[in-house]
């Protein structure tokens, strides 16, 4: 094997519910894998200059979502370590916060797009999440989020304006000097 030229952290364990009726190993066994995790790899790779790390996070972790604080919770811990691992290594991470993948994943399946339609979260097919991995690798460091939504939830996480969300698709990047665009 090689030498690791960059990271993706995508590890998550839930166990919903509402916070009263979740005991401290329940929230433990939620935050491990997502904060801890981030934790783990920033001392193991924060000193190395990587290619690439994103990490994945959830938009849940923008708006809240009843039944999920302490998956909400470990991502925004997460994200705050990307940031601050950013400022203090020598690659800055992006962070990468999924909507709700339809066919594939943790909430995959008809019970989940009933639960998230809800609250205005459509799916996202397999190949665009693809499609937006690869623009958002291939972008460089950011924080952005990957997702089909109405207005409504738009307005929730403060996105009316959709500038940094990946759906719909960017705005192509100028043209430059002395050529057109097809």
């Amino acid at each position: 094997l090689g030498p690791v030229r960059g990271l993706f952290h995508g590890a998550l364990t839930l166990r919903d519910g509402a916070l009263g009726g979740l005991s401290a190993q329940d929230v433990e066994a939620v935050s491990r894998p997502k904060a801890g995790g981030a934790a783990a790899l920033h001392a193991l790779f924060g000193e190395r200059a990587l290619q690439f790390v994103v990490f994945f996070s959830s938009v849940l972790s923008l708006s809240g979502n009843p039944g999920q604080a302490p998956y909400t919770g470990a991502c925004e811990a997460a994200d705050a370590l990307a940031a601050w691992w950013g400022q203090t290594g020598r690659t800055r991470p992006t962070v990468l916060a999924w909507g709700h993948w339809g066919t594939v994943g943790a909430v995959a399946g008809a019970a989940w797009q009933e639960r998230l339609g809800k609250i205005g979260l459509r799916p996202i097919r397999v190949d665009e999440g693809l499609d937006a991995l690869e623009r958002v690798i291939k972008a460089g460091p950011q924080e952005v989020a990957a997702l089909w939504a109405d207005p409504t939830f738009l307005s929730r996480i403060h996105a009316e304006d959709a500038e940094r969300l990946i759906f719909p698709p960017p705005v192509p990047p100028p043209a430059p000097p002395g050529r057109t665009r097809s």
